[in-house]
């Protein structure tokens, strides 16, 4: 049996964040750098360890309580990233399967009235989040507009992009629900999997739950159509509880033919993290996969976060 271990560190994490007064408009800079270090060692490979910048970002808004404008430029590695840890999050477990696609944190946008209208743009060596190890150039332009009513949001995209020699031209949509303990999502990607072959879309259903001090997390994704002959599916549960400090988290994740996708069969992810200080936090996590060729993966991440 395989067994791989990774040892991956967030070693630095910094933010800073200042508000400006001008007049009735108030100006916010912020940013965030992250650095981290991971340790690989496999059975049948040579173990292997690197640093990098994982991300690093900065951001501009203004508001004068009614208009909303922003401006945000950010840099991520070619690496796995690492940095959603800082929600305490299980990190074995992908609480936004199609989080790239569907996301509206636009390098630039203006809100007026609960109307958001963005743009971004992205170029980047990039991990698909179907095909983990698959590295490769992704340039993407988005214009999208979110709309607010209430509890419910809506979300509309267009997209234009290039991998490679692939042209991606996609749109997408979301609606949303929120309410004090319980929040709801829906999801549509025309161009999901475009790198496996003919473009493919793929619907997102999730939603969360919040009761006294646990959080319950589902996600449930499927494809608009077939994939090499195969219909894959995807399944995440994860549940998070506040304790003395302590955040404990327990997730499952399992998938059906998704074997070309380079998911695991079936994921176990328990994890414990703990505030040092109001800058300081570190978690400890493990994974035990087991994969469609019966070669089980167990992982063991370690990461330290820090802001100010």
């Amino acid at each position: 049996m395989a067994q791989f271990t990774r040892l991956a560190a967030a070693i630095a994490a910094a933010s800073l964040a200042g508000a400006v007064h001008a007049g009735d408009v108030e100006v916010t800079i912020g940013g965030e750098v992250d650095f981290a270090f991971e340790y690989h060692d496999n059975d049948t490979t040579n173990s292997s360890s690197s640093v990098y910048l994982d991300t690093a970002e900065i951001s501009i808004e203004a508001t004068d309580g009614t208009t909303t404008a922003g401006l945000t430029a950010e840099y991520q590695g070619d690496k796995n990233d690492v940095t959603g840890a800082d929600k305490k999050d299980t990190l074995g477990i992908d609480n936004a399967f199609l989080e790239h696609k569907l996301n509206d944190n636009y390098s630039l946008f203006a809100e007026y009235d609960d109307t958001v209208i963005g743009l971004q743009g992205e170029s980047m060596m990039w991990n698909d989040s179907f095909h983990k190890n698959a590295i490769y150039d992704y340039t993407d332009t988005m214009a999208g507009v979110k709309i607010k009513g209430g509890p419910i949001s809506s979300t509309i995209y267009v997209a234009q992009g290039r991998s490679g020699d692939d042209d991606l031209q996609e749109f997408g949509t979301s609606v949303d629900y929120s309410a004090d303990m319980f929040t709801a999502h829906f999801g549509y990607v025309s161009d999901a999997v475009d790198s496996v072959g003919s473009p493919v879309g793929a619907f997102s259903f999730g939603g969360t739950a919040n009761v006294n001090n646990i959080v319950l997390i589902a996600e449930y994704v499927m494809l608009s159509d077939e994939v090499n002959d195969e219909d894959p599916t995807f399944l995440q549960l994860e549940a998070n509880y506040e304790m003395n400090g302590y955040t404990l988290g327990a997730a499952y994740f399992t998938s059906d033919e998704a074997e070309a996708f380079g998911e695991p069969e079936d994921r176990i992810a328990l994890s414990v993290a703990k505030d040092i200080s109001d800058m300081l936090w570190v978690q400890a996590e493990v994974d035990f996969d087991s994969a469609y060729n019966d070669n089980d993966d167990n992982s063991l991440w370690l990461v330290a976060g820090a802001s100010f």
